[in-house]
């Protein structure tokens, strides 16, 4: 994996076409958690922390409530 993108809290990583978030969970333990997102989406999340907290509070809803989540 190459990494494309990275800060104090967050590392965006590309391999073979798919990206990666790899991010601190903020636990008290800080727990290391990898989401993959689409390019679109790691291009976004570089923009600002702002956005890069958006896109992986959205897939974090994704996980939780699934893809139509915002449909309800």
């Amino acid at each position: 994996m190459k990494t494309i993108y990275k800060n104090d809290w967050l590392e965006i990583l590309e391999h073979e076409g798919t990206y990666t978030i790899r991010y601190d969970s903020g636990d008290i333990g800080g727990k290391i958690r990898e989401t993959e997102v689409t390019e679109e989406e790691a291009m976004r999340a570089q923009e600002s922390d702002n956005a890069a907290y958006w896109v992986i509070i959205h897939h974090q809803n994704i996980e939780e409530f699934g893809e139509d989540y915002m449909n309800r």
